[in-house]
């Protein structure tokens, strides 16, 4: 036979050979990696999709082996460690069941077991305006705007509460998939926000003097912000006006700071010492002499000299010895 045809045979043979070698080897590396060495556990995973509040049951559950070192250091290895426990967020088909998805023990089951400690859960009407548009979740988070009335009778806008968590919208405390907003057939009327006592009783007095308004936070801003507030004047630009006009640009700073009521010791101060006049005739010649009285004394300007040296102290009225 022509080595011409030979050859392409004994090659294709070759190679053959050196694939089912390949694959067996592979084959036999990953039934080692399997057998119940070590290097596999058990591991408890939900069985189904499961919604928050929900206490596990045993149908809930399943196991299933995992890498060693890819399992989580706060899992499970056995069903009887999780069921009774109640789920804190939605846990979907095959996903790991972990501690912190889990309420403490003996929290009970519905939405209080989904209310931290020191946080109080409460709940808000809303509308298609005050509740985004009904494109809220549970899991988001949000601020609470308010208008009121202020201390000049007008209106003021402020934040009253910021970054609360909604864990619940309507009586779902999951949406649905886990992520998906509701669809658009189902508009709600209530919101369940997470809060704390004194947020709570913020929340109450801002629903009875008004409607409140959420605001949707980014899914990673929690920044508290500092807000003083806004008022209607203020929106107006009327304050700024009013401020000119009481405190001219032009007027010295220290005119703004003088009192408008002078006190009394300034207004006797400043009055006129009490004086008396003196006619001399020296020579033939009249001049008028004005003393200062101290006390009823006429006194030179040493306050400090004796009264009989001081001038005129020895001058006798004619008019008075007649």
């Amino acid at each position: 036979m022509n080595w011409k045809t030979w050859f392409p045979l004994i090659l294709a043979i070759v190679l053959g050979v050196v694939a089912a070698k390949t694959a067996h080897d592979w084959v036999q590396k990953n039934k080692t990696a399997q057998t119940p060495n070590g290097q596999f556990v058990k591991i408890v995973v939900a069985k189904a999709d499961t919604q928050p509040g929900k206490e596990l049951t045993a149908e809930d559950l399943k196991l299933t082996n995992v890498d060693a070192k890819d399992a989580p250091t706060s899992g499970f290895r056995s069903i009887e460690e999780v069921v009774g426990r109640v789920n804190e967020s939605f846990m979907s088909n095959g996903e790991t069941v972990v501690e912190s998805m889990l309420a403490p023990k003996g929290a009970g089951s519905g939405l209080q077991a989904m209310v931290p400690e020191g946080y109080r859960a409460v709940t808000i009407e809303v509308n298609e305006f005050s509740g985004v548009a009904g494109l809220l979740s549970p899991g988001c988070h949000v601020d609470i705007v308010s208008t009121m009335q202020g201390v000049d009778n007008g209106q003021v806008t402020k934040t009253i509460c910021q970054d609360l968590k909604i864990t619940a919208v309507g009586q779902r405390t999951a949406a649905a998939g886990g992520d998906a907003p509701p669809a658009p057939n189902e508009m709600f009327k209530s919101v369940t926000l997470l809060a704390k006592p004194e947020q709570v009783e913020a929340i109450e007095l801002a629903c009875s003097t008004g409607r409140p308004r959420l605001a949707l936070r980014g899914g990673r801003d929690n920044a508290i912000v500092a807000t003083a507030g806004i008022s209607l004047s203020e929106m107006r630009g009327e304050k700024k006006k009013d401020d000119e006009a009481a405190f001219p640009s032009t007027q010295p700073a220290v005119a703004i700071a003088q009192p408008t009521t002078m006190p009394a010791i300034a207004v006797a101060i400043a009055k006129e010492p009490p004086h008396r006049t003196v006619k001399v005739i020296r020579g033939g010649q009249e001049s008028i002499v004005t003393l200062p009285v101290l006390d009823g004394v006429p006194a030179s300007a040493d306050a400090g000299t004796d009264p009989s040296e001081q001038p005129g102290a020895n001058f006798k009225d004619p008019f008075e010895e007649k």
